[in-house]
C-alpha cells in the first residue's frame, strides 16, 4: 500500500498519492482570473512562479460545505504548476481499513479510486496513481 495525503475537498475525504503532492500550505490570497470556468479559483505566486489554483468541488460533485477552504495543496509537476484548495488536510497516511460494502453514487470518483478506506473513522476515497492529474485535465474549459 502506498502512502497518501488525507485531504478533504468539500464534504468528501480523498487520499491523494503522496508522491503527486509537492507542498501543503495555508491558503494565501488567491488572485481571481476573470472569465475562467467556475472551478478556477485564480492564481497565486509561489517561489516566484505562477500557480493555477483550482476549486473543483462542484465540478467533481464532492459536496460543497459551509467551511471555507483553508489549505493550498500544490501538486508535484514542474511543467504545469497546479494547486487545489482544500478545507482540511490530516497528513500522510499509510493503510487504513478497506471498506468492502457497496458504495452508491460518486460513479466518476469510483472509477478513479484505488480503494475506499476508513481512516480515523472517516470514509476516504484513495485515488489511483495518475488519477488526480487526469481528472483535472478532464475538467470542462
Amino acid at each position: 500500500m502506498s502512502r497518501f495525503l488525507h485531504v478533504r475537498l468539500g464534504r468528501t475525504w480523498l487520499g491523494l498519492p503522496a508522491e503527486e503532492v509537492d507542498e501543503i500550505s495555508a491558503l494565501p490570497e488567491v488572485t481571481p482570473l476573470p472569465g475562467g470556468p467556475p472551478y478556477l479559483a485564480g492564481a497565486v505566486a509561489v517561489d516566484g512562479r505562477l500557480v493555477t489554483v483550482l476549486d473543483p468541488v462542484d465540478a467533481w460533485s464532492l459536496g460543497r460545505d459551509d467551511a471555507p477552504a483553508r489549505r493550498l495543496v500544490r501538486l508535484a509537476d514542474a511543467t504545469d504548476p497546479l494547486a487545489l484548495v482544500a478545507a482540511e488536510v490530516r497528513g500522510v497516511v499509510e493503510g487504513g481499513e478497506v471498506v468492502d460494502e457497496a458504495l452508491t453514487g460518486h460513479d466518476d470518483l469510483r472509477q478513479r479510486t484505488q480503494s475506499v478506506r476508513r481512516c480515523d473513522g472517516l470514509l476516504t476515497w484513495v485515488l489511483a496513481p495518475g488519477a488526480l492529474r487526469s481528472w483535472i485535465l478532464e475538467l470542462p474549459s
